[in-house]
């Protein structure tokens, strides 16, 4: 009889609150797809007669839910929406060409942005505000003010013609991403299917988890030394009196 250690591809999908599913994520390198049985709460009839006293009459066992436990190893938008509870939704901002804006420069020494979301800077001039706004002299970079362009923040300098406002001009390219809002799950109901493959006999494996309520159980280290892995878990749920998951041996 073969052992068991399997590969597998495994996808996951995150439901509505209502339990609704829309499809499945890409499949994740999933390095942990366990489940636990759920724990025993045994129920035992005691003989409380002269001749069995203490002795076990009865004993039933009425089984716990079984519990879930997934970890995954990638971090993309939609790992960490995960791992912070939150909503995933796309960020698309057009491109900007010679856009002028005024940043408030109160105290040299310290970092301000541009602006929301003004990265990878291009073209960027500064030029000095009286306190009327009226536009005065360009201002010299490492001179007067100090640009982190990539990030979209400026720094005034020390002894520098930089004023208290400053009007920023610049161009910066159009961007597409996702942005990750936290928080906004108390729960993540989660459905699983992982086609898996027995290295030790070459047989598939098919598990298919209907619907969990997980838990992300890790931090999300952004400097850790080493590849992180999301670990999440929970109880798996019976949906509409069905098994609450089935494992097929093919």
């Amino acid at each position: 009889m073969p052992g068991l250690i399997c590969s597998g591809n495994v996808q996951i999908a995150i439901l509505d609150d209502d339990g609704a599913f829309k499809g499945f994520m890409p499949v994740k390198n999933t390095v942990q797809l366990e489940i636990a049985n759920g724990d025993n709460n045994e129920k035992t009839r005691v003989s409380k007669q002269i001749e069995s006293f203490g002795q076990a009459l009865d004993t039933v066992y009425t089984p716990g839910a079984s519990v879930l436990t997934i970890g995954v190893d990638e971090h993309d938008a939609d790992v960490a929406g995960m791992s912070f509870r939150g909503e995933v939704t796309k960020i698309t901002r057009a491109a900007q060409t010679d856009v002028s804006i005024t940043v408030a420069l109160p105290t040299a020494g310290t970092w301000l942005p541009i602006g929301d979301g003004n990265y990878n800077m291009t073209a960027v001039s500064v030029k000095a505000l009286d306190e009327e706004g009226v536009e005065g002299a360009t201002l010299v970079l490492d001179q007067d003010y100090r640009l982190d362009a990539a990030g979209g923040m400026i720094m005034k300098i020390e002894g520098g013609a930089a004023t208290d406002s400053v009007k920023v001009k610049y161009s910066a390219p159009a961007q597409t991403g996702l942005r990750v809002t936290p928080g906004t799950k108390p729960t993540l109901r989660i459905r699983v299917y992982g086609r898996m493959k027995n290295l030790a006999n070459g047989k598939d494996i098919y598990v298919n988890i209907p619907e969990a309520a997980v838990y992300p159980s890790t931090n999300v280290d952004f400097l850790a030394d080493s590849f992180a892995v999301a670990t999440f878990g929970g109880p798996i749920k019976s949906v509409d009196g069905k098994p609450p998951f089935t494992v097929d041996y093919l």
